[in-house]
């Protein structure tokens, strides 16, 4: 059976591809694609991160992601050993033994019943039903969600629902989670939902420092397969002063650097941004 990075060499070289061809389309760093082929995968800060990075690779070489993700979890089944006490043959205990500890549980739930009627109402377990939903909930949105890591000073390409991009300069509580592409695009960010319609541009400021992050703009929506492109700019500047009247200067007069003033252009007072 083909491991996982045999399959990913093999089609990456089927497709005529280089490691640095596809680190610039995909922006996952060369390093992190060498430790996929090789199934390096102590090289990754977290599984998290390798999934994510498995997820996009076999996704952009045209792979089934679903197939290769089970590959992952097999090996990593497969790499771990099997506990000593699994492996050695344990002895049952005595039938007569079974007999009386049988006997023992039976008086002990008579005695229950006669002195402690309450105790025999049935008690509901929705809650108990409802806290396993949400963990099962929690679980699959995890494996349903692709982590994207802009790590670059620009990007532009397209995203899933579902697609969760991650700025490590901020940390994972501030990233941005796709959750819907229709007539427009619902984005989470840094936990806050806003929509955003075909060609809005805005700035971002995610750790609400004052600053402004990065520069999202939507240039495609394709409801159908929900998907959208968005393009992201690290590259912004922050927003531009306003100007401050600091002090009055005689009319006819007009200030320089030096603090002499020359007679022209009159404006009445002296704007300094």
């Amino acid at each position: 059976m083909e491991s996982i990075g045999e399959k990913l060499r093999s089609r990456r070289q089927e497709e005529g591809y280089s490691l640095d061809q596809v680190c610039r389309d995909t922006n996952i760093a060369k390093s992190y694609l060498e430790a996929l082929e090789q199934e390096d995968f102590s090289a990754f800060p977290g599984e998290p991160y390798l999934i994510g990075f498995l997820r996009n690779y076999s996704d952009y070489l045209g792979l089934d992601v679903n197939e290769m993700i089970s590959l992952y979890k097999n090996f990593k089944i497969q790499e771990q050993p099997v506990p000593m006490d699994e492996l050695l043959v344990k002895r049952g205990p005595s039938p007569v033994l079974l007999i009386l500890v049988g006997l023992t549980v039976l008086a002990a739930a008579g005695a229950g019943v006669l002195f402690f009627p309450r105790l025999n109402k049935p008690v509901s377990s929705a809650a108990g039903e409802t806290a396993a939903q949400e963990q099962v909930n929690e679980v699959s949105a995890s494996a349903d969600e692709s982590l994207f890591l802009f790590t670059d000073e620009i990007v532009e390409q397209r995203f899933e629902t579902g697609t969760r991009i991650e700025i490590p300069d901020l940390g994972p509580e501030y990233s941005i989670s796709l959750l819907e592409a229709g007539d427009q695009v619902r984005l989470s960010l840094a936990g806050e939902e806003t929509s955003l319609n075909l060609g809005e541009e805005r700035r971002l400021d995610l750790n609400g420092d004052g600053r402004d992050d990065l520069n999202l703009l939507v240039r495609d929506i394709d409801s159908a397969a929900g998907t959208t492109v968005l393009r992201l700019d690290k590259a912004v500047t922050g927003p531009e002063q306003p100007a401050v009247i600091t002090e009055d200067i005689p009319v006819g007069t007009t200030q320089l650097a030096s603090g002499r003033c020359l007679p022209r252009f009159c404006t009445g007072r002296l704007l300094r941004r």
